[in-house]
């Protein structure tokens, strides 16, 4: 949960200095957030399909709940406790924060960056410049993760009003595929709907 935090506050910071300096990242520097926006997405995945955190988490309360000792900082404790349980039992609970801090007011460009990055994906799937099948996974799982990221229940900001995405361009590439883990895609009307 820390690192989750800790990771989200960078990403973020990352993501302000190419809004306010306007210069283009670096190829090297974007694959850095493409890995980070992996690792994340894998993260909030694996917690929402694995019961044994929150199996191992209730074992833990409970024998916490059988020790006799109190000490001073139980209500600390008890504080830490609920807000791991919160994250625990909230599906997608990575996803929504980094997402909730993204439209932050200081944020505001946060999709321009995002664009960036995901044309860079698109693009590097489709002249396959990727060398090991790990590489090519993760350019697949993480277009649709940033194509979330960017979308807004506003329907100024949302995905199909932001300048130099085309949905119709991943929706081509996940037109090939029948199945992509747990994102799947469909166009009507040359509109992109997410189900994630």
């Amino acid at each position: 949960m820390i690192f989750q935090k800790e990771t989200n506050e960078k990403f973020c910071e990352y993501v302000k200095q190419f809004i306010y300096s306007k210069r283009r990242p670096s190829e090297g520097f974007m694959w850095g957030l493409v890995r980070i926006l992996d690792l994340l997405a894998l993260l909030d995945v694996l917690k929402n399909m694995k019961a044994s955190f929150s199996n191992d988490f209730s074992a833990y309360k409970r024998a916490l709940g059988f020790s006799k000792k109190r000490s001073a900082n139980d209500a600390e404790q008890q504080t830490q406790n609920h807000q791991l349980y919160l994250f625990l039992a909230n599906q997608s609970s990575i996803t929504s924060q980094l997402k909730a801090d993204l439209e932050q007011p200081e944020m505001d460009g946060y999709q321009d960056v995002l664009v960036h990055i995901a044309n860079m994906c698109a693009e590097y799937y489709e002249k396959e410049l990727f060398v090991t099948p790990h590489e090519k996974f993760r350019l697949l799982r993480v277009m649709p993760y940033i194509i979330f990221l960017m979308d807004n229940a506003d329907t100024k900001k949302n995905i199909l009003r932001i300048r130099n995405l085309r949905p119709d361009r991943f929706a081509k590439i996940f037109k090939v595929l029948s199945a992509f883990l747990s994102h799947s895609f469909l166009t009507r009307n040359k509109k992109l709907i997410i189900f994630i």
